[in-house]
């Protein structure tokens, strides 16, 4: 690694030894080598991991929380790019030089992103086998700001972004327990667009049934920090005097109004076969 890597990967944990052992393998098998490894512990027994990679390592003396804890990754980061690379999510091998290569050719971009693939796994029999067959996410287009205000399509370890950017659109918002992504994603984007890299370099985790510390959010705790920010944003707009994200967020009965039109256009062909055999 680079004494001024290009990348920094932060990895946000908390007493789950077994990921973080399991983050350092793929990292040290990246083809990209300008990169250095932030762990922020957030509040939880220091990790003793052992990585050729040498990671700095930020102890928080107590729970910041996700937002929390990414703020400290964020403002401590040495690179010009970051990702948030989360303890029970991976990456391919190629993933960074991919990434990387992506945003250096676009200099107008503030991120460049990737698809994924979820993988579901077990823990009951103690370790993180795979249950089932991949389900792969592959966007055809960049987002648009209009899409991504409606529901956040991004994942923080598909994301690489612009740290000088992030810092500009205002960091972490501290108070969110949830979404705290979304809500930098859409700040983001109100400064530039992002690249897209037509692969799936990046495999996202989920072990529905854990309930230890290796137990995933909730999805209230995504509902409630929905609700804060979509009341948040609407706010400021009305203060404001201005459209801006609060509307965009807050169009109402959207989905209701998008099943309506593909009925409708479903309604339109099927007339129009009927017309074709009434004249035939």
């Amino acid at each position: 690694m680079d004494a001024t890597p290009k990348i920094t990967v932060i990895t946000r944990t908390k007493d789950r030894p077994r990921l973080l052992a399991r983050v350092a393998k793929g990292l040290e098998l990246q083809s990209y080598d300008s990169f250095e490894w932030l762990i922020v512990n957030d509040g939880g027994i220091a990790p003793g991991i052992q990585s050729t990679l040498h990671p700095r390592i930020i102890n928080l003396p107590e729970n910041l929380g996700r937002a929390g804890a990414a703020d400290a990754g964020l403002q401590d980061a040495k690179g010009e790019y970051v990702l948030f690379h989360d303890d029970d999510d991976s990456l391919h091998e190629r993933a960074l030089e991919k990434l990387a290569k992506a945003l250096d050719n676009a200099p107008d971009c503030v991120g460049a992103i990737c698809g994924y693939e979820v993988i579901h796994e077990d823990t009951a029999s103690g370790d993180f086998k795979p249950t089932g067959a991949r389900e792969s996410h592959i966007p055809a287009l960049p987002p648009t700001l209009n899409d991504l205000a409606f529901a956040n399509t991004l994942l923080t370890i598909s994301t690489l972004f612009r740290r000088d950017a992030a810092i500009k659109a205002g960091g972490m918002t501290l108070t969110l327990d949830a979404l705290e992504d979304w809500d930098l994603w859409l700040r983001l984007m109100l400064e530039g667009d992002f690249v897209l890299v037509k692969e799936a370099l990046a495999y996202q985790h989920l072990r529905a049934e854990a309930e230890d510390a290796y137990a995933q959010s909730a999805k209230a705790e995504h509902d409630a920090a929905r609700i804060r920010l979509l009341n948040h944003y609407l706010r400021e707009d009305i203060k404001s005097g201005k459209q801006g994200l609060g509307h965009l967020m807050n169009v109402q009965n959207r989905q209701t109004i998008e099943e309506l039109s593909a009925l409708t256009g479903s309604l339109r062909k099927a007339k129009r076969r009927l017309m074709f055999w009434r004249r035939n």
